[in-house]
């Protein structure tokens, strides 16, 4: 199947609502595959990592009124060849284990418009494609997104961007047919965030990190549970990655990273994190 994508649109959620593409940062900079070059596929783009061969984050735009139901074809799996093989993780990792093919940008989130069958292809890229643990893909990763999707009205267009959250501390993973010393890395966690546009014309911006089942040592003290779904302010996502965001959507974010006199005055521990476990949990707007 070929494509001529368009990708991530800045401009998706209209030109005075212009989402810039993240920028990386450190050592996220330093290991971006090509100097960072962006990846673009029907209604997502990505950046790839030349060391973990997975991608450092995808960023895709969802239109909702326009979602088309594309039957999932499990035969789709594919490498990009512009990013190399060499570059990508295949499925030689998924046989024989509890790790999921966990896709960062869903497919059902790019199945809309003319485009969707192209687009729901292109998802199953393995530059889009990570290691999930089977509890984490099938359980909380996909609740979030659903409560979020749930909560805005189905006309809404959305940005949402995801990607991983790598430790010193990962455990390298080979697969069943490979010996040690591929330098493959489970992810510590993922990281996504979610734009779009409410009612009285304003940006709203939700941050999440969700740390993976079972894949850091015991002593390792993250303050996060393995598989709870934790909405923190996007500056955390950036402390962690090492990617910086638009500007609006740090503003735009509802939670406190920094300590200032409404913290103070309520108590409010920072950088805030809180525990959603449910669709109402979620902090949109709070009045202060």
């Amino acid at each position: 199947m070929t494509t001529t994508p368009k990708g991530y649109d800045p401009q998706f959620l209209g030109t005075e609502y212009t989402v810039a593409f993240p920028t990386l940062m450190g050592r996220t900079k330093k290991n971006a595959l090509n100097n960072g070059e962006i990846f673009h596929y029907t209604h997502f783009s990505l950046v790839m990592n030349k060391e973990t061969k997975f991608a450092i984050y995808s960023a895709a735009i969802i239109d909702q009124s326009r979602h088309r139901d594309i039957q999932r074809d499990n035969n789709d799996w594919h490498y990009d060849t512009r990013i190399g093989v060499q570059n990508q993780v295949g499925n030689e990792l998924y046989e024989q284990n509890d790790w999921d093919r966990g896709h960062l940008t869903r497919r059902n989130d790019v199945c809309w418009g003319e485009q969707a069958e192209q687009a729901n292809y292109d998802s199953f890229c393995w530059a889009n494609i990570i290691l999930q643990h089977h509890e984490f893909n099938s359980g909380v990763w996909n609740k979030l997104e659903k409560w979020v999707l749930d909560y805005v009205r189905h006309d809404q267009k959305l940005i949402v961007t995801t990607g991983p959250v790598h430790k010193d501390t990962d455990s390298e993973y080979c697969g069943i047919h490979r010996y040690s010393g591929c330098e493959i890395k489970v992810p510590y966690g993922f990281w996504k965030s979610i734009t779009f546009i409410d009612q009285d014309r304003k940006t709203r911006s939700l941050a999440f990190i969700i740390r993976q089942y079972d894949n850091t040592p015991q002593n390792v003290n993250s303050g996060l549970k393995p598989l709870k779904t934790y909405q923190v302010p996007l500056t955390t996502v950036t402390r962690e990655t090492e990617i910086e965001f638009d500007q609006k959507l740090y503003e735009s974010n509802p939670l406190f990273f920094f300590r200032n006199s409404i913290t103070e005055a309520r108590n409010i521990q920072t950088p805030e994190a809180y525990l959603i476990e449910e669709q109402s949990d979620l902090i949109v707007d709070r009045n202060l």
